[in-house]
C-alpha cells in the first residue's frame, strides 16, 4: 500500500471506538477476519488478512470501506 493508503487506514482505525468481527477463516498459515469498525463518524467495513510466521500471527493486509 502507498503511504496515503496506510495513513487512511490508520486514521479510520484510530477514529473508531469498537470493532465487531462477523466472520473469520483459517487456511493453514493464512487467516481472514471480516467485520465493522464502529464509534467513528460512520461504520466502516474492515477485512484483516493475517499470515502465520514462525508461530506468530502477523497482519498481512487491511482493507477498510469495502466488503
Amino acid at each position: 500500500p502507498t503511504a496515503e493508503e496506510v495513513q487512511a487506514i490508520t486514521t479510520a482505525i484510530a477514529g473508531s471506538k469498537d470493532a465487531t468481527f462477523f466472520s473469520r477463516s483459517v487456511d493453514n498459515d493464512r487467516a481472514t477476519m471480516t467485520g465493522v469498525l464502529t464509534g467513528g463518524p460512520s461504520p466502516q467495513p474492515i477485512v484483516i488478512k493475517l499470515v502465520k510466521e514462525e508461530g506468530a500471527w502477523k497482519v498481512d493486509d487491511v482493507t477498510i470501506g469495502v466488503q
